[in-house]
């Protein structure tokens, strides 16, 4: 891919007047590696860290639905030994 761009950019720069082609493969470069390919891995982190978050978010609704059935199964266990109890005095 590199050598194609810089094919490129010498083909152009030698029938434009003035510019150096390799000024602009430099130009274009940095651009990509200090500008956008930081920029697109910190946009995708994001992505992928807020995606995240909703999957907990749902494991935890379900975890606390089945955390207030098992309580209330544990307090009707306790209300029903508590009427055994005293059936049995």
């Amino acid at each position: 891919m590199l050598d194609f761009c810089a094919i490129f950019f010498y083909y152009d720069s030698n029938n434009m007047k003035g510019g150096n082609s390799m000024e602009w493969l430099d130009i274009v470069m940095q651009l990509i590696s200090n500008g956008l390919f930081p920029i697109v891995v910190c946009g995708g982190l994001f992505w992928a860290l807020i995606s995240l978050f909703k999957s907990y978010r749902e494991d935890h609704k379900e975890t606390t639905e089945a955390v207030k059935n098992n309580t209330t199964a544990l307090q009707k266990l306790c209300d029903m030994l508590e009427y055994k109890g005293k059936e049995d005095n």
